[in-house]
């Protein structure tokens, strides 16, 4: 799936810097991602909690030397051909340069751009998995830096891979496409199943090309979010165009008003066209982001997955530049399954066309069950490609069991002995007299505990789940769900705080844009017979009348 750039041989090119302090680095290059101002000849050395490894990790065969040379190397990316004029296609001498920094044997090593360039990437070699840019695996102390510095990319191409990587870094960027993944239409006319748009300019649709099954559009609306589900466009001639409406969707034909605008998705660039999310980062450990500020991208923003050490992102923003209302069609975070903490501080999230947070974990069905109902197999629903990435199970992690169909509690736990993980087996501390197969098991040590979100503006919609804090937060949203999932997303929410948080409604609703309960799948509108526990508000204010919903018996607590 990913491109062990690790592997790979190493490029010339690179810079050397001795262990005493970097030796000469052009004024254009930023070394932001050290905390420097500048670049001088003082000896650098990186932060103190930036210099865990993880030795549980399995290095592929092949894969680089490790043993490691003192020091720090910084690879320019116009030592290996790139350009930066924000028209010549990047893509490859920026390939070149990381997996050249990738197999480098030197203790730490930075690919540099150059500050307030731009770095066009319309294509990326076929090598990089999924159309990334960027592609790390098992990768350690590799810092990818810049300062204001633009990369302009071209869908299918998407940001980056960060898998089992370790002390890596990405920071001083501007994220932006061209095309747009979208784009403005005027409505025209209205049909039964049907929307006719004027376009500022002539909107292509590539020969042979099909809807995606996930598209849709929005009104250009600041405090709107209706999603008008598609099967694709018709040419209707020059700069003018015809939405065919899905059967199934929140916004329909009559929605529409003749002369207004609506953002549309562009065909061949956007949804899950070549698709996934901007950053992919997964089984990695001391992770960092900071300053980066997206425009656009065609789908998810991050999908961060199975992760055991920690992670930051600090001044990650998601805002747009002009006056569409959309930065990306789906989560900004989509984070599942993670062990380690998660820290988000000072991030700016919207507009986006889906959850701004949706932090949770994939649910575990029962396949089998012992006679004394305290030795379960089980099966992740979302294929167990995904639980080969998690972090292993451990004796003492808790757990919640309930079968999702019918809202029933099967009850609580913790593991008292792990028997496989790989096919997902354990033994329970204590027997579930009402355990069933196809019931759900989830695991608190799963759903990203302790993690943190602090100092953020948040907009659009949110999903929290499991063990963790929103502190000093601005939300400014459709709505906030304290919940489990319908289908396989969970575990039952408890010990989440809101602390000192603003809450107030995007699109003018004066009451309940926070939910606390729980669902099923076979009747979604009942209560289910589980419930959150510990949910707390502490100093929270609710302007112009917003206020939280609960459900009867879960727990939330005021302070």
């Amino acid at each position: 799936m990913i491109f062990t750039c690790s592997a790979c041989s190493k490029k010339p090119g690179g810079e050397d810097i001795s262990s005493s302090g970097f030796s000469s680095i052009d004024e254009a290059y930023s070394s932001d991602l050290l905390g420097l101002e500048d670049v001088s000849s003082e000896e650098v050395a990186l932060s103190s909690n930036n210099t865990s490894s993880v030795a549980s990790q399995s290095k592929p065969s092949g894969g680089k030397n490790q043993t490691t040379t003192k020091g720090t190397k910084v690879f320019k990316v116009e030592d290996y051909g790139a350009v930066g004029d924000g028209s010549t296609n990047d893509g490859t001498a920026i390939s070149k340069a990381i997996v050249a920094a990738c197999a480098d044997t030197s203790e730490n090593k930075i690919v540099q751009f150059a500050a307030n360039k731009s770095y066009r990437i319309t294509s990326v070699p076929s090598a990089n998995s999924y159309n990334r840019l960027f592609c790390l695996e098992y990768a350690d102390n590799v810092h990818i830096n810049g300062s204001n510095t633009k990369l302009l990319l071209k869908a299918p191409v998407r940001v980056g891979t960060f898998s089992n990587t370790n002390n890596c870094s990405f920071s001083g960027f501007v994220i932006d496409y061209s095309p747009k993944p979208f784009f403005i239409g005027t409505v025209t006319a209205i049909g039964s199943n049907y929307i006719d748009f004027d376009t500022a300019e002539n909107i292509s649709i590539p020969s042979g090309w099909s809807a995606p099954s996930t598209f849709f559009a929005f009104r250009n609306k600041p405090n709107e979010r209706l999603h008008f589900n598609s099967t694709g466009y018709t040419s209707l001639g020059n700069k003018k165009l015809r939405f065919n409406m899905a059967s199934v969707s929140t916004g329909k034909p009559g929605n529409a008003v003749i002369g207004e605008e609506f953002v549309l998705p562009m065909p061949g660039y956007s949804h899950g066209d070549g698709g996934g999310g901007a950053f992919s980062i997964n089984k990695s450990s001391n992770f960092a982001m900071s300053n980066v500020r997206i425009l656009s991208l065609p789908e998810f923003g991050f999908d961060i997955r199975c992760n055991e050490g920690k992670l930051s992102f600090d001044n990650v923003d998601f805002r747009q530049l002009d006056n569409i209302n959309l930065v990306c069609w789906r989560d900004g975070f989509h984070v599942k399954d993670n062990s380690a903490p998660i820290t988000w501080t000072n991030c700016d999230i919207g507009p986006i066309g889906d959850d701004a947070f949706n932090i949770s974990s994939v649910a575990m069905k029962v396949t089998s069950i012992n006679n004394s109902k305290d030795i379960f197999d089980l099966e992740p629903m979302e294929g167990v490609g995904v639980y080969s990435a998690r972090p292993a199970l451990k004796a003492g992690d808790e757990f919640v069991a309930y079968d999702n169909f019918t809202g029933e509690l099967i009850g609580e736990g913790k593991i008292e002995t792990v028997l496989n993980n790989q096919v997902v087996a354990f033994k329970s501390n204590v027997s579930l007299a009402k355990a069933k197969t196809g019931m759900y098991i989830c695991f608190y040590s799963y759903a990203n505990p302790n993690f943190l979100v602090k100092d953020c503006n948040i907009e659009g919609t949110v999903r929290a789940r499991s063990m963790g804090t929103f502190e000093n937060c601005t939300f400014n949203i459709y709505w906030l769900k304290v919940e489990n999932e319908t289908y396989f997303e969970g575990p039952i929410p408890k010990n989440l705080t809101f602390k000192n948080c603003l809450f107030k409604s995007l699109s003018g609703r004066t009451k309940n844009i926070v939910t606390i309960g729980t669902r099923y799948k076979n009747n979604p509108n009942l209560p289910a017979e589980y419930k959150c526990k510990n949910i707390v508000f502490e100093s929270c204010t609710w302007e112009n009348g917003t206020t939280y919903s609960v459900e009867t018996g879960n727990q939330v607590i005021v302070r």
